[in-house]
């Protein structure tokens, strides 16, 4: 399966013809061609209307194949799977019980990122004229690596309450005006949330956010929904969450089958550093990847973004400040530059 044929938009107007793309078998068995559409899922998102097949997102991080017997097989980034499902199991059995918390922060507690990430993606035109790289490679940066982390994230969970071992949900959380603490949103303040994102959709021209999440108006989406929502509400900003419900009988002894052992400290910053290590190696390794297939991209303005000669230098330089645990803060001279504040990604703090 040639996946570097694969981008965001992308239509084929029926199976043999997607065969014929990605370089694929033509097969007549229907759980044959069932395999082969589950091993594109793990790839990217896709909808069938009749036999024609749209691409909608083309995942930075495929998901972790699985067997018949639930085990994860010869994957070259099963490291991403085994070691984030260690760690986060490691948190939850620390979380008596029950525990809320934003995607940004259990990365940070994870080691995936660094505690530049989550701040400097909310201050873009202030890290632009700290580090001066381009706002524009800023948000490359991001954009990608959401997405992934994403990803990563979601897939370990699911295989935890696959187990049996945690229930979760996706909820919204909210800080309040003049507020540090952050909470659950309440009914009310979700519906508000819906409304303004929908109008603010309609207002564009989009129906849908995967679609205005990967266009030039992402930003734009964001500022305008938290305009809405200032004037409505008393909300100062809002994020997705995870609410997670632990099986406490049993969370240990899950912990101590994926470690082969208790997480004593040393086992645990080896495993943080390797699972940082490797996020940072294939990230890097993807994006001279993306250079040599620049002209290949749907969208053309991030196309000539990925031509451009200081792509690698820029994604090395901004890995190495934002995801790299070994760097140092620059949280206060971030904070002291003198630029307009942009809230626009999730936040840190939840």
């Amino acid at each position: 399966m040639k996946i570097e044929n694969l981008y965001a938009g992308q239509v084929f107007k029926n199976y043999k013809a997607l065969c014929a793309e990605l370089e694929m078998e033509i097969k007549s068995n229907t759980n044959s061609k069932n395999s082969q559409y589950k091993e594109l899922e793990r790839y990217c998102s896709y909808v069938k209307d009749g036999h024609k097949i749209t691409v909608k997102e083309v995942y930075e991080t495929p998901k972790e194949k699985v067997d018949g017997r639930g085990k994860s097989e010869g994957c070259r980034r099963s490291i991403y799977g085994n070691a984030a499902q260690l760690l986060i199991t490691d948190i939850l059995a620390q979380s008596n019980g029950y525990i809320t918390i934003s995607k940004n922060k259990l990365m940070v507690s994870i080691g995936m990122t660094n505690v530049n990430y989550g701040e400097c993606s909310q201050q873009v035109k202030k890290l632009e004229k700290l580090v001066d790289i381009d706002k524009s490679f800023i948000y490359e940066f991001y954009n990608i690596n959401n997405s992934n982390f994403s990803n990563i994230i979601q897939s370990a969970l699911e295989n935890l309450q696959d187990k049996s071992i945690i229930m979760y949900n996706n909820i919204i959380k909210v800080r309040e005006q003049g507020r540090f603490n952050t909470r659950k949103a309440t009914k009310w303040e979700v519906y508000q949330i819906l409304e303004c994102e929908r109008e603010t959709l309609e207002e564009l021209g989009f129906e849908e956010k995967s679609k205005i999440r990967v266009s030039n108006k992402w930003m734009e989406f964001k500022k305008e929904v938290q305009n809405k929502l200032n004037k409505r509400t008393e909300i100062h900003h809002y994020f997705p969450a995870y609410e997670i419900t632990v099986n406490e009988k049993y969370i240990e002894q899950e912990r101590n089958k994926l470690a082969d052992l208790l997480l004593e400290q040393v086992v645990k910053d080896e495993t943080l550093n390797q699972l940082n290590s490797t996020i940072i190696d294939h990230f890097i390794n993807n994006s001279q990847l993306r250079k040599e297939q620049w002209f290949t991209a749907g969208n053309k303005s991030k196309s000539e973004l990925r031509n451009n000669s200081k792509y690698i230098e820029n994604m090395k330089e901004l890995a190495t400040l934002l995801i790299d645990r070994s760097a140092k803060s620059i949280l206060n001279e971030l904070r002291s530059t003198k630029e307009e504040d942009d809230l626009i990604f999730e936040d840190l703090f939840g």
